[in-house]
């Protein structure tokens, strides 16, 4: 045997309902607090509406469904008492005023017997209509309707005073015995005859709780059919139930009070009925004369054996309502042959009578056309339960239960089946329960069939759906398209939901859901949830699938599957429900909804940058598509977007695109910034920027990040790095190098066409997202020009070719500032942008660039050009018309490998930076040419447009001059000059100004000015091309070059005559000049100096500075140590190189000289460098004096040991041309070392290096008994010259006190200066050692890190010789051993 559950509902009463017959918990409550009430009162005796249980505003409370289970609590405001309030039913009001209140609430009694109630006949008076439906009457006497056996009454006396009220009095006192069993009818009496009012019952059955005042009489005796007769003054009416055929059939059947033996019970309305095994045969000659006789067993269970239709008549008569619903278990043994199994409930035993209907349970014939077939037909040993909504189909009073078996094969003795546990319910609240944005709402059972075209009859009227007892399920049996309508309208927008759960427990061609404003499906409505068929014209298909027979959660975004959008609404007006079936069997098909909800979910909306702008678009979300009109995305995966909107994360198979807030335009400089985060990996991940809703239109407007799957060229373009699940990687996509164009919306894809891993038929396999978007464009690098600031595109172009430049540049972009200051070159890049406007050399004007430069990593070459085209000047060939128009910034070839760039006099070394500031119109060649391609020289300024006459007057200014007008044609300009024909404000070539609308002015025809186009950087990198790290900021060209201060004498005072504070105090001028526009001290220079490069600045400057220290010099070394005989001269220089008597004597005489010098000048004049080879141009501003014996000292107190001499750099002092010596790397400090710096700044500092000099090599270490060098080196000398040691002393020399005037004559334009000497003083570098020293020197800007670096390789430490001597082998191609 097997279990089938064949409902319409899932209706169960239990056995204390059964029990309570009298009791409704949905329309009133027991006493004494009423805690089983059910019913839907919302509103206090006050008009105060409830508030909801599940809310906390206006009141917040604890009274919740989780703390009170089973109490009836829930997401809805009847009034309930789920803590046993005494005094009943109450609720939570929504006046924030008032907390709480009571409910009146009905109190439902007792359940016994009926008790006549004490207001009995004080009700409202009944009308004659409603006693003629309830009674017959006739006058006279009432006499028993059976056999004139015993019969028994209550009566009361005096019950009314005027004989009109006596049918409405006495039909009160006995309304409520009508429904119980034996009642016959009533009689009352005039008033004459005492104003009695009788109610009659069978004999047994009179209440046991009386009326006050009532009498009560039993076995009295009446003769005779219930039909008046005697005294004129009785009137009798007999009640209808007990009236009629079925009324003398039903009295001779059951009026015996005593208990019936063979019957079942068939629960009506909450109340047992004991049918009687009285079988009567139903609708005539259809049974056959050896039928087998059904059988009652155990008062539950009728079994029915072959051909039989058998009638059984109630023990009374039973209204079927609306809502009726007939319940029982049916169970099959054996099948018939050409047959039928049925069950129905009919007013008489006429299957065609008026009122009644069968219901088909079983069919071996096929569909039974005259009878309702229950959906689902059960099957062979099988047993069911059904629950059949029999008011849907007829209304009106039954007297008969019937049960057919029809079996017309050639046996008709096949077929045995049994019906269990009948039930009549009615359903007073049929029905379905649905949340409607966050408020409960019921639907009411008016089921009506929708179809699918008009006139396209889609519904079995046979099946009804059946709904839950608790209101949240529909269930449908076999082919059904059926539709409730909803209470209001509902209006259904792009972020409508509809959820629910569904099991379906036999799958049939389809199930789907539809909202819809009619009951015709002709298009959007319906969203197909299963089907085996691939795609169902006009539905929509859900990709999450249901398995039979396992229950899922559904949330359907009902609004993006219509495809609504912003402000759409469609009005719908009911839900449908449909289970196809087109098969024969349309039976077949079994499915459960529930829960259902709809409501507008919140969808935050998606924030990103727009253009440097933070924007927020509203979460509407459409269908993506590959190619026009497929279909790609699976509609039921929505994006997900949190509350702070910056993150788009997409699941499942997705194909979804958000529309922009404006369509904007992608250019060459358009850039797309995103974090990309996978979780899942599918096919396919992207995004785009797009002017379509497809993608496949070889546009490249798709980005791919992620996916197995190889992507079709013509959807867009892979970028690199793909993501791996579990990583993240932010993107920055120049999409403008990729496409142009138009865009209007933003894509997003996940795909997974065919459920990517076993089993992922639902297509949810798949997970990234999408966060911190950002859509703008590469920042501009700004250019001054004259005060004006151009803004020129990030448009990257390859310069030269782009066989020199590393491509594709989308992958290798000169990356410029967020500020718009600055552009930086990583690896080998040649790399152009064009100018927003070419600039003729008349609008470049004096064309003086100026920028900053730093390099941070050195390639081959480094450079800044402005160009006419982009083809790179080639100087080596003469015939080659383009010129120079780069100028390097940094170049590590030799100089004749890089003829084809201007070479700056500052060559920037790697880590340092530079500010560079360049004439071009004096470096350029041919900026300015003639007819022949002679160079000629920019005028400065060009002529401006002058208007002098016009028609040859006034004659005196004709022939007209270069830019003069008006001339109407070329005779009236001077010889060689044409004219040039205007129709507005064209510019007249070779001159400047816009002059008057319409004129014309002569002009040279054989000057030909070049326009410079493009600015161009070279990063270059043969060897490896992702070498070299360059930045060139503050770009700025000044057309007019002019200088504010050179106009006055003016005067400022040096402590330190640098560059840096030279520079400072003519800025400092500057700032206190009112008619200098400008405070860029070099620039201003730059113009009194008629410079033609910064370092031309920088070097007047220095002579500016040496000139007033040179006038203070004294030379030591000739003029005092060397002064006897001119031959002796050299003397200082021979003992430098380690020679002389100096060295070699034994006494010391020299020394008595050396500190007369000491005494008479150390401290108060500034002694002059020697001019030695080993001492001269010391470029890092450091020397060193190193000794190896002493005079005097046979032990000496030595500090440091020789790595290695490089003769090669101090080939002069070893007269070799190259060599060198290792000493290994031993610590026995074998020499000593001391030196002194003064960095590279200029200034006192290296005013004083003589001083210095003198102190360390002279006056300290000679005079104290130190002599001799290190062979091949010198004993002193710049750094590089010396050998590579473990350490040195530090001697400082300062002058603070000393001070250079400087002023500048404005008559002849040139800077004098003068130097007051302060008091000189000698220390020790404060304990720091000379490299310690230099280091701080570059802490103060007097020295570059560069050169500190060097000192480290000079002086190595104590460890360092080991590393120093392999590295200087490694260049030989040698290793230490």
């Amino acid at each position: 045997m097997h279990l089938n559950h064949s409902l319409f509902t899932f209706i169960v009463l239990s056995p204390l309902a059964a029990a309570q017959v009298t009791i409704d918990d949905r329309t009133c409550g027991t006493a004494p607090a009423q805690q089983d009430y059910r019913g839907t009162l919302a509103t206090t005796p006050s008009g105060r509406v409830c508030q909801y249980w599940t809310n906390q505003s206006p009141h917040a409370h604890s009274r919740l469904p989780e703390n009170y289970p089973d109490k009836g609590l829930g997401h809805h405001n009847y009034c309930r008492n789920p803590d046993g309030e005494p005094n009943g039913p109450w609720c939570y009001t929504q006046d924030s005023a008032k907390r709480w209140e009571y409910c009146d609430v009905p109190d439902c009694g007792t359940v016994t017997n009926p008790t006549l109630p004490a207001s009995a006949g004080e009700g409202e008076p009944v009308t004659s209509e409603e006693i003629a439906e309830m009674y017959t009457k006739t006058n006279g006497w009432c006499q028993n309707a059976a056999s004139g056996d015993n019969i028994d009454m209550v009566y009361k006396d005096d019950t009314y005073t005027s004989d009109a009220d006596g049918p409405s009095t006495c039909s009160n006192i006995c309304s409520p015995f009508v429904d119980a069993p034996g009642y016959v009818g009533m009689q009352w009496r005039d008033v004459a005859r005492g104003a009695r009012c009788i109610c009659f019952f069978d004999d047994g059955y009179v209440p046991t709780e009386l009326l006050a005042g009532s009498v009560a009489q039993t076995g009295k005796t009446s003769v005779g059919p219930i039909t008046g007769s005697g005294d004129a003054t009785h009137y009798c009416y007999a009640y209808k139930g007990y009236m009629g055929a079925e009324g003398t059939e039903r009295r001779s059947i059951y009026s015996d009070n005593a208990s019936l033996d063979d019957y079942i019970n068939f629960e009506v309305y909450g109340a047992d009925l004991q049918v009687a095994n009285v079988e009567k045969e139903y609708d005539q000659n259809q049974n056959h004369a050896e039928k087998t006789a059904p059988v009652f067993l155990n008062h539950t269970t009728i079994m029915t054996t072959g051909n039989t239709w058998s009638s059984y008549l109630l023990p009374e008569t039973v209204d079927i309502h609306k809502d009726s619903v007939l319940q029982f278990s049916f169970m099959l043994e054996e099948d018939t042959v050409d047959g039928f199994q049925a069950v129905c409930l009919d007013e008489d035993r006429e299957e065609t009578g008026p009122n009644g209907k069968c219901f088909v349970l079983r069919s071996s014939q096929g569909w039974v056309s005259h009878m309702v077939n229950v959906p689902t037909q059960t099957n062979l040993d099988e047993l069911s339960y059904h629950s059949i909504p029999v008011g849907e189909f007829f209304n009106g009073p039954v007297n008969y239960l019937v049960l057919i078996q029809d079996s017309d094969g050639q046996d008709r003795s096949l077929g045995r089946s049994s019906i269990s546990d009948l039930k009549l319910i009615s359903l007073e609240n049929d029905l379905l329960e649905i949340e409607i944005d966050d408020v409960m709402d019921y639907l009411k059972n008016d089921q009506f069939s929708y179809t699918r075209d008009i006139g396209d009859a889609q519904d079995e009227t046979d099946f009804w759906m059946s709904l839950s007892e608790d209101h949240t399920a529909v269930q449908m049996n076999g082919n059904q398209w059926k539709a409730l309508p909803l209470n209001e309208p509902y209006y259904v927008t792009h972020s409508t939901v509809l959820e629910l759960d569904i099991v379906v427990g036999q799958s049939v061609d389809f199930h789907a859901i539809c909202l819809d404003f009619d009951l015709v499906a002709t298009g959007d409505e319906c969203i197909v949830v299963q089907s085996p068929i691939d795609y169902l014209d006009n539905f929509h298909h859900m990709t999450t699938k249901l398995e039979t027979g396992v229950a899922k959660r559904l949330v359907i975004p009902f609004g993006s599957f219509i495809g609504l959008g912003g402000g759409d609404s469609v009005e719908v007006k009911y839900i449908a429900f449909v289970q196809d079936n087109d098969n024969t069997a349309k039976h077949d098909g079994r499915s459960t909804w529930s829960n259902l909800r709809l409501y507008d979910s919140e969808r935050h909306n998606i924030k990103f940058s727009f253009f440097g702008e933070t924007v927020e678009i509203p979460n509407i979300q459409y269908a993506l598509s590959n190619n026009a009109n497929d279909d790609q995305d699976s509609r039921d995966h929505i994006m997900s977007v949190p509350a702070d909107g910056n993150t788009i994360v997409a699941s499942g198979n997705s194909w979804k695109y958000v529309i922009l807030p404006s369509t904007f335009t992608v250019t060459p400089a358009t850039t797309l910034k995103f974090t990309f985060e996978l979780f899942e990996e599918t096919e396919l991940h992207a995004i785009c920027l797009l002017d379509s809703t497809h993608i496949k239109d070889s546009r490249n407007d798709c980005f791919f990040t992620a996916g197995v799957q190889d992507h079709d060229t013509s959807q867009g373009m892979k970028v690199s790095p793909y993501t791996e699940v579990g990583q993240e990687h932010t993107y920055e996509i120049n999409v403008g190098s990729y496409f142009t164009g138009d865009v209007m919306y933003l894509g997003f894809i996940v795909d997974n066409d065919v459920g990517f891993t076993t089993g992922d038929v639902e297509k949810v396999y798949g997970q990234s997202s999408w966060s911190n978007i950002e859509i703008d464009s590469l920042p501009s690098l700004d250019i001054g020009l004259g005060s004006d600031t151009v803004a020129v595109e990030n448009a990257q172009i390859s310069y030269k070719s782009s066989s020199e430049d590393n491509t594709p540049i989308r992958d290798y972009m000169a990356s410029i500032s967020e500020d718009s200051s600055s552009i930086n070159l990583v690896g080998n890049m040649w790399r152009a942008l064009e100018l927003p406007t070419p600039l003729s050399p008349t609008e470049l004007g004096d064309f003086v660039v100026s920028f900053d430069f730093t390099l941070d990593e050195a390639g081959d070459i480094h450079g800044i050009c402005f160009d006419e085209n982009l083809s790179y000047g080639n100087a080596d060939s003469p015939q080659n018309s383009e010129s120079r128009r780069c100028v390097s910034t940094a170049y590590f070839h030799d100089k004749s490998d890089v003829l084809d760039v201007l070479l700056s006099d500052f060559q920037t070394r790697q880590s340092e930076s530079h500010r560079y500031v360049l004439n071009l119109s004096k470096m350029f060649d041919k900026l300015y040419v003639n007819e022949s391609g002679d160079p000629t020289p920019a005028p400065t300024p060009p002529p401006n447009l002058v208007h002098v006459g016009n028609n040859g007057s006034p004659g005196s200014a004709f022939p007209l001059k270069v830019c003069q007008g008006d001339c109407d044609n070329d005779n009236e300009c001077s010889a060689g000059l044409e004219c040039f024909q205007r129709g507005g404000f064209e510019m007249v070539p070779g001159c400047a100004g816009a002059g008057r609308s319409g004129s014309d002015y002569c002009y040279d025809p054989l000057r030909k000015e070049t326009n410079i186009k493009y600015i161009a950087f070279i990063n270059d990198n043969g060897a490896d091309s992702s070498v070299g790290d360059s930045t060139y900021g503050n770009i700025a060209i000044t057309t007019s070059l002019s200088s504010c201060l050179s106009g006055e004498d003016f005067d400022f005072q040096l402590s330190d005559c640098t560059i840096k504070k030279f520079l400072g105090e003519v800025e400092a001028t500057m700032s206190n000049k009112a008619d200098c526009t400008s405070t860029d001290p070099l620039l201003e220079l730059f113009a009194i100096f008629d410079a033609t490069q910064e370092m031309d600045v920088y070097s007047q400057i220095e002579k500016i500075c040496t000139s007033a220290y040179k006038l203070d010099q004294y030379d030591f070394a000739d003029n005092t140590l060397a002064i006897d005989d001119a031959l002796e001269r050299q003397l200082v220089k021979e003992y430098i190189d380690g020679g002389t008597v100096m060295n070699y004597e034994a006494e010391a005489n020299s020394a008595v000289m050396i500190g007369k010098v000491n005494d008479k000048f150390a401290t108060t004049r500034h002694f002059s460098m020697p001019k030695h080879h080993a001492l001269d141009n010391c470029e890092m501003g450091a020397a060193m004096c190193c000794f190896v014996a002493s005079r005097t000292n046979p032990d000496p107190a030595d500090n440091s040991d020789v790595c290695y001499i490089d003769m090669k750099a101090s080939r002069y002092t070893a007269h070799v041309r190259d060599g060198w010596s290792i000493y290994g790397d031993s610590s026995d400090d074998s020499i000593y070392c001391e030196g002194f710096a003064w960095g590279n700044d200029g200034g006192i500092a290296s005013a004083l290096k003589g001083n210095a000099l003198f102190k360390v090599g002279f006056m300290d270490n000679f005079s104290g008994g130190k002599v001799e060098q290190v062979p091949g080196a010198p004993l002193c000398g710049c750094m590089d010259r010396m050998p590579v040691v473990t350490n040195a002393a530090c001697t400082d020399v300062t002058d603070p006190t000393s001070v250079v005037d400087v002023h500048f004559d404005s008559a002849v334009g040139m800077f004098d200066a003068s130097f007051t000497v302060g008091e000189i003083t000698y220390g020790d570098c404060g304990g720091l050692n000379l490299v310690e020293h230099y280091e701080s020197l570059v802490g103060v800007g007097k020295a570059s890190a560069v050169d500190a670096a060097y000192m480290h390789k000079r002086v190595v430490g104590e460890v360092g010789c080991g590393v120093a001597i392999n590295d200087f082998l490694s260049t030989k191609g040698l290793v230490m051993g």
